[in-house]
């Protein structure tokens, strides 16, 4: 009762720095970077072309003009909607590579959290193998010290205090 489960394979992930960045972000159940941008991409191209549509739609669809050559106006409010464009991506970019890091280092502190809980379990069965161990000794005294490290580890361990 209390016994610590064996890591399986994922013990190279456990240790500070173990495994490559890619099996970390699988573990925190990420997809690849190549398939996360690229669905961020697209889903982003889509919602823009469903924004500019519903706007188009509530203006109307109106008629634009052509020419042949574009006033120094329409040229820097083209620009200003490429620069715009091209920051809107790196934001995106930007906020899912946060979330990615985030994510992982989420990850991480759940498995050091659990790592530290595994930990403990095995420093209080440790004492319960020695305390029960003076026990069973054939010296009264040490007998009764096993008896008081008995009931010193009832004090500090709780779930296990009933065993």
């Amino acid at each position: 009762m209390g016994e610590v489960a064996p890591h399986g394979a994922g013990d190279e992930l456990d240790r500070p720095g173990g495994g490559s960045m890619a099996e970390r972000e699988q573990a925190a159940g990420l997809w690849p970077i190549k398939q996360a941008l690229t669905v961020a991409s697209i889903t982003a191209v889509g919602g823009l072309v469903v924004v500019m549509t519903a706007v188009l739609a509530v203006l109307g669809f109106p008629h634009l003009e052509h020419t042949k050559a574009l006033p120094l106006s329409q040229l820097l409010d083209v620009l200003k909607l490429v620069l715009g464009t091209v920051a809107g991506v790196g934001a995106l970019f930007a906020l899912v590579m946060a979330y990615r890091r985030q994510r992982v280092a989420e990850v991480a502190e759940l498995r050091e959290h659990q790592r530290a809980r595994d930990d403990l379990t095995r420093v209080f069965n440790e004492r319960f193998g020695t305390a029960s161990a003076q026990l069973g000794h054939d010296e009264p005294a040490v007998r009764l010290a096993g008896a008081y490290a008995m009931a010193g580890l009832a004090d500090d361990w709780e779930q296990g205090r009933q065993t």
